[in-house]
Parts: C-alpha cells; structure tokens; sequence
C-alpha cells in the first residue's frame, strides 16, 4: 500500500513537470497563468559571496559549481571573495533555469563540499567546517 502511494506521488509530481510552460490564450500571447513556472524572463545573475573557515579566516581555492555543471563558475581568492554573472533565465515558479543551487568545493580537499541555494549564498558569508 506504501508502494503505491509512493508511485502515485511520483506521477503526480512528473505531470505537474510536464506542464506545457508556453500555452498561449487566443491572441498568441502566453498566458503566464497558465503555466506552473509562470513567464520565463531573461536575466543576468550576478553572485558574490565571501568564503571563511569556522575560526572567520579567509578561505582561497574554494571552487564554486552551479548544479549539474563541471566546470567551476567561480574561485575563491585569497580574501575569499569569489562572483560570478550568467546569462540564465527566471521564473517566479521555478525560479532560475542555471545556478539555482550552488556547490562549494575545496580544490585541496580540506574541506567537505557544500550544496547551497543561490538564495542562500549570495552576498553572504559562507562558513566551510573542517571535517572532523
């Protein structure tokens, strides 16, 4: 019975997905209200953070990865400052097509990788914890 419940969440979750983001009312415009995103708009985001350790130093070669990317966007410099801009899309449903959610890597592996949300990281300190 669990099982099943699972699988009707899962189809219920996959159609809200597939909705049809570019319906469009009589006159060939898209009818934003229509769609679970809503209108998609061209953006740019600009990110820019600091990035520190647990006793507020400084962190440098702290790579940051949008999402699904492997390349870094971003390298934290020695005063671990690190930004970047991306052309991307927005919506006020789904919010941004790229860099929606941010992964924090240390490139000497001191550190264990962070996953944030833009939302989260951008114009803010972000703390690194050793791993114990």
């Amino acid at each position: 019975m669990e099982n099943r419940r699972f699988c009707i969440w899962i189809i219920f979750f996959a159609a809200l997905a597939a909705v049809n983001c570019s319906e469009v009312n009589s006159d060939e415009v898209p009818d934003c209200s229509r769609s679970f995103c809503g209108c998609w708009k061209d953006v740019i985001l600009e990110f820019n953070t600091t990035i520190l350790n647990e006793s507020d130093q400084p962190l440098t070669d702290i790579e940051i990865y949008c999402a699904g990317e492997e390349t870094p966007r971003a390298v934290s410099d020695p005063s671990g400052a690190a930004g970047f801009k991306v052309a991307t899309e927005y919506s006020p449903g789904c919010h941004y097509a790229l860099c929606s959610n941010l992964i924090f890597k240390d490139k000497k592996q001191r550190y264990p990788k962070k996953e944030l949300t833009v939302y989260q990281a951008n114009g803010q300190s972000i703390h690194l914890m050793r791993a114990k």
